[in-house]
């Protein structure tokens, strides 16, 4: 079916490039759903990904769910990680309620890593049980050098390599999480990311 065929489908254009973090804002404030999910452009997702986190969903008390993921380059292998392993959290398949999102959103307006953020952000703010993982590979992540987490400047390799803006925004994500630390307002967390070259400002979306 093509999109302009499906009434529930609606297609935004971006006036630049402004990266995934702001566009998953801009759209999330769009959309008139109660569940909200993402996707990035090079992932593939299996046919039954959205059912089986649905499914989550509707369980009492879940607000939110992430699924698997398996890296695969553009021949057909598979990436394994440095545990011999294939399959990895990824926290770009979360779906979670409208609720949960306005609690902790929006994404910060980074280039890279802020899934991260507020992925961690649900865990602190979310009891027990009200975040699933379904452990099934829900998602075909691509392994390119195009792909942020190949790029130069942006890797998170399957050695465990992280790029140093990548790993600086990881380490105040955390540390932001530690009791004892100063927090760092939002508007000091930009400004760190700014350093790093790791911050997108948002521009205005239009209909398609």
């Amino acid at each position: 079916t093509r999109f302009g065929a499906e009434p529930r489908v609606k297609l935004f254009r971006s006036s630049r490039n402004q990266g995934a973090y702001n566009l998953r804002n801009a759209l999330a404030a769009r959309a008139r759903g109660e569940l909200l999910t993402f996707h990035d452009a090079d992932d593939f997702a299996f046919p039954d990904r959205i059912a089986n986190q649905v499914r989550q969903l509707e369980r009492p008390l879940v607000n939110a769910c992430v699924g698997n993921f398996v890296r695969i380059r553009r021949n057909g292998s598979f990436v394994f990680f440095k545990d011999q392993k294939a399959s990895r959290m990824c926290t770009v398949s979360l779906m979670l309620t409208r609720r949960a999102f306005d609690q902790v959103g929006p994404f910060r307006s980074a280039r890279f890593g802020a899934d991260l953020e507020l992925f961690v952000a649900l865990r602190q703010r979310l009891s027990a049980g009200e975040l699933t993982r379904v452990r099934i590979p829900l998602l075909l992540g691509l392994a390119s050098s195009g792909s942020a987490t190949q790029a130069s400047g942006s890797e998170a390799l399957a050695d465990g390599y992280r790029s140093p803006a990548r790993r600086a925004y990881s380490e105040l994500v955390f540390r932001q999480q530690q009791p004892g630390n100063a927090r760092l307002s939002s508007e000091e967390l930009d400004a760190r990311l700014r350093a790093t070259d790791n911050y997108q400002p948002p521009s205005e979306l239009s209909d398609a």
